[in-house]
């Protein structure tokens, strides 16, 4: 039986293939302000299969796009997404991809460190580097002050 989020995550996929393309590619796929809203909203769902998706959609935007597509996707909360990509530890070819994403950002746009810092995105790199995992499979990225 299909059921809606598994409709979804199928369109997210799509998406994700979409984003492993060009930079024209992507920036077509983002031409649409709500595409946005969409991946955050599948990424809140909280159903794996979606989360994922919506991952490498991701992941593979910020390795591929170009550099006016960079600065516009840092302005958009898709960053925020990050670091609970990186807090996925059953998927270790995504949170390889996000890490070599993070490391294309920070080099086609280093003055956006600060910006990739707001996110705590370096905080979960931190814990991916020490294997930080917790026992419900997600990695501890809140600050624990």
């Amino acid at each position: 039986m299909n059921s809606p989020n598994n409709h979804k995550s199928e369109v997210i996929w799509v998406l994700s293939n979409i984003a492993a393309g060009s930079p024209e590619q992507i920036d077509l796929l983002f031409e649409n302000a709500n595409v946005i809203e969409m991946l955050a909203d599948a990424f809140e769902c909280g159903d794996h299969r979606m989360r994922k998706e919506t991952g490498w959609t991701v992941a593979n935007a910020l390795t591929g796009a170009s550099n006016s597509r960079l600065l516009w996707l840092c302005g958009t909360h898709i960053l925020s997404v990050i670091p609970e990509l990186l807090c996925l530890p059953l998927e270790p070819d995504l949170v390889e991809r996000t890490l070599f994403a993070i490391e294309s950002l920070v080099a086609k746009l280093p003055t956006y460190v600060p910006v990739i810092d707001s996110y705590e995105i370096f905080t979960a790199v931190h814990h991916v580097i020490l294997g930080d995992y917790s026992d419900d499979d997600t990695i501890k990225v809140s600050n624990e002050n």
